[in-house]
């Protein structure tokens, strides 16, 4: 039997336990299986690239789960009023092969991303109660909620070049109680905040953060930068930091890593999580969390969302594997039983 959560039930799970609720659940289940990050087999993402976007397959396993997501990134589809970000996972057993849960995996990356940023944030951030966000779009709410629920931010200072996005942003915010500062200008927002999170879709050779902008102590959560071609930091601006990311071997290729891969201090997040390597070491210290998304923070929410949605009893069946069948060898029978 096969699982189904789709868009509607995913917001009839999250109206039932609020979103910061699902928040901390699939930041807790990230944590647990970055603290095993030894026991899954890691590649980096299969990523088809054309002219408006890319198309990506995002693969994992343990010795007991498969999982794997579809997701494209799409940067222009607003213009035409769809989405840029889509996508749906899965979740299968290693022992039969069998699929056991399929997800709708726009929204949950939404959410992944978000809980991803404020765990890394929760060992390399200093502790404060305010935020800037530079881009308001799809992902921004989503970053306020996780990072509220965790580490209990509630003062943004917001900046966009889209002025309706950044009134999107006070509309949906407002009302759940966040304080919400709009500025003119990317180094005008940097300037009340220790904590940095970047997520535009900007693309180019020169990035949006000058070195001249970063100051002592400060942390930058870096998610908008995740293809080859885009850029968030300037290059010279990483050699003033530590930088942090999931899987080298992605991040080298869509990261912002890979304008300095030679930089002396690139450390994994799972190193920090296990305490093999450390993470905020003094007060003064920049830090960079140059976040790309990995398969394994996926894997981290389906197993999550699965065990919740089933909880709250909002599974669907899918029709998709003949099960059960009496004879295995047999498939023709189901076209033409006796």
């Amino acid at each position: 039997m096969v699982y189904y959560l789709g868009t509607q039930r995913l917001i009839e799970l999250t109206t039932t336990v609020s979103l910061e609720y699902i928040l901390l659940g699939i930041i807790q289940s990230m944590e647990e299986d970055f603290l095993n990050w030894q026991h899954f087999s890691l590649v980096p993402r299969h990523a088809t690239f054309g002219e408006h976007g890319v198309i990506e397959l995002m693969v994992v396993n343990n010795q007991k789960d498969y999982a794997f997501k579809y997701v494209n990134g799409h940067p222009n589809n607003t213009q035409q009023q769809l989405l840029s970000v889509t996508g749906f996972g899965v979740l299968s057993q290693m022992e039969n092969g069998y699929p056991t849960f399929i997800s709708e995996m726009t929204l949950l990356t939404a959410m992944r991303t978000a809980a991803t940023s404020a765990l890394a944030a929760k060992y390399l951030a200093p502790n404060t109660n305010t935020m800037a966000l530079i881009g308001t779009g799809a992902q921004s709410e989503f970053q306020a909620h996780a990072f509220r629920a965790l580490l209990g931010i509630d003062t943004l200072f917001i900046y966009d070049l889209d002025h309706q996005a950044m009134e999107k942003f006070i509309h949906n915010l407002e009302p759940q109680g966040f304080k919400i500062h709009p500025v003119n200008g990317i180094e005008a927002a940097i300037a009340h905040a220790p904590i940095i999170t970047t997520c535009t879709t900007h693309q180019g050779s020169k990035g949006l953060i000058e070195p001249q902008f970063l100051k002592p102590g400060q942390h930058y959560n870096a998610i908008g930068g995740d293809s080859p071609k885009k850029i968030e930091l300037v290059a010279s601006a990483l050699d003033k930091a530590d930088i942090f990311v999931e899987f080298y071997d992605q991040s080298a290729i869509e990261g912002e890593i890979k304008h300095c891969l030679q930089h002396p201090s690139i450390t994994e997040l799972w190193q920090v999580i296990q305490k093999k390597r450390p993470g905020r070491i003094h007060e003064q210290q920049i830090t960079i969390f140059d976040s790309v998304g990995f398969a394994l923070e996926d894997y981290s929410t389906l197993r999550y969302i699965y065990q919740l949605a089933k909880t709250h009893d909002c599974l669907d069946h899918l029709d998709l594997i003949p099960d059960p069948i009496d004879d295995p060898k047999n498939l023709y029978q189901l076209l033409h039983p006796a």
